[in-house]
């Protein structure tokens, strides 16, 4: 998605969670308009709040998600298990509705 998005010439602001990966990721595309917010724990209450913080911000796409892998857990632990994560990443959509 990254990529389809810098290819169509969209600056685009990206969360990862350490330095390290901004790196590696800007080393894939070094003349991209391309900047990074670091949130190292995304089921912490209010982890995006400051990275939503863009003048001129016009979307924002939520792809990061925990799932239930391997399908074994999903087995075990059920939807509560799945449920509790994908709770937990509502955190980006509150940060962005405030």
């Amino acid at each position: 998605m990254l990529k389809i998005l810098l290819e169509q010439g969209h600056d685009v602001t990206t969360t990862v969670r350490s330095q390290e990966k901004a790196d590696t990721i800007k080393s894939f595309h070094p003349n991209a308009k391309l900047d990074f917010k670091i949130v190292p724990d995304i089921a912490v209450d209010g982890a995006f709040d400051e990275a939503v913080k863009i003048d001129g911000l016009e979307a924002v796409i939520h792809t990061a998600s925990p799932v239930c892998q391997p399908f074994y857990w999903f087995i075990s632990f059920g939807c509560r298990f799945c449920t509790i994560k994908c709770v937990q990443t509502a955190n980006a959509y509150s940060s962005i509705s405030t």
